[in-house]
């Protein structure tokens, strides 16, 4: 009979699945991911990648030194991603921002296809890699960007799948091989993505572990020549050992706080189900140590570490998956051999698992648009081009990487790199002095500073302030008394500043009605201007900008506070 595809009556176990129906649950394993990861770019990040890997493409050269930016020209730039910008701009020069979403999704996919590779390498049986995989996505998702970063998820996947099939012994000749794999992997790792660090972290702490364990001393040897050839490759990139430097930069950037989203300590409400897998694994990993289970002691250091840093940083909770993964693995397989009957539980799980993917590719179907206009600036870049406007720029710092693939003759304020944190710190500690930054002309003083005469500001709000109403972030940069508005949309305002080379603009475009403080006081209830005024600007409005949802909830606020007669 076919292995196990048939069962014996009153046998209680569950059998595996047969093969067509095994191979059905992967095809809708990967048709959800692909799904789920079928997004529109969103990520102002990728597009400063893009630009860097363009200069290096068209110029032959390493970028050492920041030309991207007026404010930061000629400062020292460790450029610690050249290879993945490279590869990311040849994605795009081939086939367009389509292109980079292949390239995208297929480095997503590959690297889930990795780590349930590793699951099987490390024991785990077919009936459990569908929910394993489920289980990796999910954890995987939070950092599955369209960025350099997605290069280091797929060579921490294949590092780890490296790792348990050399661990495995079914082949004597890869256990031999498999310390100049690692050694290949890292060569291409540390020239696309500062990732390797984590990989570097976890061959350290499989070493202690199989120690701990008791693993072949065959296997400890040559995995302690990976962890030497792997130290090797770190400085055969263009930065040589001057990578140091930039790891002790941003140490010491993380330990000061950095104030951006991704780099704060893990809240359960932002990654709930990382914290559910530390918690878990943790208990389970200390019973296990205290019944001296050598599996338990083998991944407790790599599970427990990854886990701590992933608490203290909320980009690094991802990080807990790899050794997660085979770790489960080989849990599950040992209680198949223990418990015959947990075989039924894995069928169970693993249709559910199936059947929640293929629920979740159904209610989420791919966008039809590329680039997403709720995130970016795009309608704003439109706009700064067509009406001829230029000058010295400032823009939000998570906007800068768009703005400057998009304007690519505009030098940008800032962008989305550690280089520009100390402007990030200036604009916190002004808004934290709140009332007295505004008496002394402080924020005009720090756009003086760069000779700023022009500005593509988001629509976020500063701290309220009892003394500042509304807390408008762009009032306080842009004040009516220096600055215009000449074009707002639903996620951005462009100033201009109130000199002779843009009087022409300013008298044709400016927005004096619906400027930001007044749109906030429409919203609340109160005309901030004659309602001809405000129905006239956003007639105006409604022409220039194809889609406005501020602009609809706006003309309901006046139309309730003014209606036509």
């Amino acid at each position: 009979m076919g292995s196990g595809l048939n069962s014996s009556v009153g046998n209680k176990s569950f059998s595996p699945p047969p093969r067509l129906l095994r191979a059905a649950l992967w095809v809708a394993l990967a048709a959800a991911a692909a799904r789920l990861l079928w997004s529109p770019i969103n990520d102002p990040d990728l597009f400063w990648n893009l630009t860097a890997g363009r200069w290096m493409w068209e110029h032959h050269r390493f970028l050492g030194t920041e030309i991207f930016s007026h404010t930061m020209a000629g400062v020292r730039w460790l450029n610690f991603e050249a290879l993945g910008q490279i590869l990311l701009y040849a994605a795009e020069r081939a086939a367009g921002l389509e292109g980079v979403r292949a390239l995208w999704v297929f480095l997503s996919l590959l690297s889930l296809g990795l780590l349930v590779r590793s699951a099987r390498a490390a024991g785990a049986a077919g009936r459990w890699l569908v929910p394993l995989a489920g289980l990796a996505f999910l954890l995987l998702d939070l950092r599955l960007k369209p960025r350099p970063e997605i290069f280091s998820w797929a060579c921490f996947s294949a590092l780890v799948l490296i790792v348990e099939s050399a661990r495995a012994g079914a082949s004597p000749a890869w256990e031999k091989r498999f310390p100049w794999a690692v050694a290949g992997l890292f060569l291409f790792w540390v020239n696309t993505h500062p990732g390797y660090i984590y990989g570097l972290l976890y061959l350290t702490a499989l070493a202690a572990g199989a120690r701990w364990a008791g693993d072949r001393r065959s296997f400890i040897a040559r995995l302690d020549r990976a962890i030497v050839l792997a130290f090797i490759c770190v400085p055969l990139t263009p930065l040589g050992f001057n990578v140091a430097a930039l790891h002790l930069e941003t140490v010491f950037e993380v330990r000061r706080g950095i104030p951006i989203a991704e780099w704060r300590p893990t809240a359960v409400r932002d990654a709930p189900l990382f914290w559910a897998s530390f918690l878990i694994a943790g208990a389970a990993l200390a019973r296990g140590i205290l019944r001296r289970d050598p599996g338990d002691r083998r991944w407790a250091a790599a599970i427990l570490g990854f886990g701590i840093l992933g608490t203290s940083v909320l980009r690094n909770s991802v990080l807990i998956v790899f050794p997660l993964i085979p770790w489960l693995a080989a849990k599950f397989a040992a209680w198949e051999r223990a418990k015959p009957e947990v075989r039924r539980a894995g069928g169970i799980v693993a249709a559910s698992a199936a059947g929640g993917l293929i629920f979740l590719a159904v209610v989420h179907p791919p966008p039809s648009y590329l680039l997403s206009r709720r995130n970016l600036p795009v309608e704003a870049c439109r706009f700064v081009k067509s009406a001829g406007i230029e000058g010295t720029m400032y823009n939000s710092y998570g906007w800068g990487g768009y703005i400057g693939w998009a304007l690519p003759d505009r030098k940008v304020f800032q962008d989305g790199r550690y280089l520009f944190a100390p402007f990030l710190w200036e604009e916190v500690e002004l808004e934290v002095f709140g009332p007295d930054s505004d008496r002394r002309g402080l924020w005009a003083a720090y756009l003086d500073r760069y000779g700023v005469d022009y500005g593509i500001m988001d629509d976020k709000t500063s701290p309220a302030l009892e003394s500042f109403h509304p807390p408008l972030m762009s009032e306080r940069l842009f004040p009516e008394d220096r600055w215009a508005l000449v074009y707002w949309d639903d996620l951005s305002w462009v100033f201009v500043k109130r000199i002779p080379k843009f009087e022409p603009l300013i008298r044709a475009r400016e927005y004096r009605a619906l400027r930001p403080a007044r749109q906030e006081l429409l919203f609340a209830g109160t005309l901030p201007a004659p309602a001809a005024a405000i129905r006239a600007e956003l007639e105006r409005h409604a022409r220039e900008v194809s889609f406005s949802l501020k602009g609809a909830f706006l003309e309901k606020s006046l139309q309730a506070r003014s209606p036509r007669s």
